[in-house]
């Protein structure tokens, strides 16, 4: 059966370890934190780009014409003379 250190015991260990490499743990938590920042921000600002896009496509979206790969029809003959593109 194990034994378990009493929880006063490990909390003093934290908090002298902290003490002993204060830089170490600072740097540390300054990238954590940025890190959530960071993240925090880049999907606001994704969410923005998107509505933005969404907004400006609504406007558009009546005049635009959609163009792909397909046949020419040559002096309105048919199918049968137009050529490919």
């Amino acid at each position: 059966m194990k034994r378990f250190l009493p929880p006063a015991f490990l909390f003093r260990e934290v908090l002298r370890s902290i003490r002993a490499h204060w830089m170490r743990f600072a740097i540390t938590a300054l990238g954590v934190a940025w890190g959530g920042f960071m993240l925090t921000f880049m999907s606001a600002l994704l969410g923005g780009v998107h509505d933005h896009f969404r907004q400006e496509m609504e406007e558009v979206g009546p005049k635009m014409i959609y163009m792909g790969a397909g046949v020419v029809l040559k002096d309105r003959v048919g199918e049968r003379s137009s050529r490919q593109v």
